[in-house]
């Protein structure tokens, strides 16, 4: 004898359970996706950023590393309190004078100027801060001691070597220039540390997680003699 199967469809409370149990996988898959996109995105920021700092750096030490004096922001010895005309919000970090080569001897020495300040009002940059070297044009001539105080460089003058650069924090080295101690005579320093740190703050799409990151590089600059 056969018996009747039951075909009774799921009741309600079937298919809300199912519903519930998917709507949490869902969720859970979801979750997953956006932390691997974050995760991919600050990747991202932090090596577009990194590339971008240690091109300066480079950049930096190809221009200085010709120097014949390095000077530090200050009024004492070994230092410097050159301005840059125009520069608003400007913050020096080190100056150095290298030879002329447009010469054919090394008796003729042009000044520069590592500095930050804020970003120039084309929009192109994002801040806090970003980095300039302005290039006096005025001839030096003669071994060159003290520093100019005021050389003829401006913003406009100034050439921007890197953007999305922290303000300075000379206590912490932070985008600033560290003697080690030694001077190349009595208004100059012979060598030191060059520190400088981006941050993710200002980066385009907004900084992943839930605070800014940032990324510091460093190097020795010394001066030829």
């Amino acid at each position: 004898m056969r018996t009747k199967r039951s075909h009774r469809g799921l009741s309600l409370v079937e298919i809300l359970v199912a519903a519930a149990i998917a709507a949490i996988v869902s969720a859970a898959m979801a979750l997953t996706l956006s932390e691997g996109a974050s995760r991919t995105a600050r990747a991202g920021q932090d090596t577009s950023l990194s590339v971008d700092l240690r091109q300066a750096i480079d950049y930096v030490s190809n221009e200085a590393q010709q120097a014949v004096r390095l000077y530090k922001p200050g009024s004492g010895s070994g230092e410097f309190s050159t301005t840059v005309t125009g520069a608003s919000g400007y913050q020096p970090i080190f100056a150095f004078f290298v030879p002329n080569f447009s010469t054919t001897d090394e008796t003729d020495y042009l000044f520069r100027v590592l500095y930050l300040a804020d970003p120039p009002e084309s929009g192109l940059y994002r801040g806090p801060k970003v980095l300039y070297l302005a290039r006096d044009t005025t001839v030096y001539t003669g071994t060159p001691t003290t520093p100019p105080t005021n050389p003829p460089a401006s913003v406009a003058a100034g050439e921007v070597v890197s953007d999305n650069l922290l303000a300075q924090n000379t206590a912490n080295g932070i985008n600033a220039f560290r003697d080690d101690g030694t001077n190349a005579g009595s208004n100059s320093v012979r060598a030191g540390v060059l520190s400088l740190a981006t941050t993710t703050t200002n980066m385009t799409g907004g900084t992943y997680g839930t605070t800014a990151r940032t990324l510091t590089v460093s190097t020795r600059i010394a001066a030829r003699n």
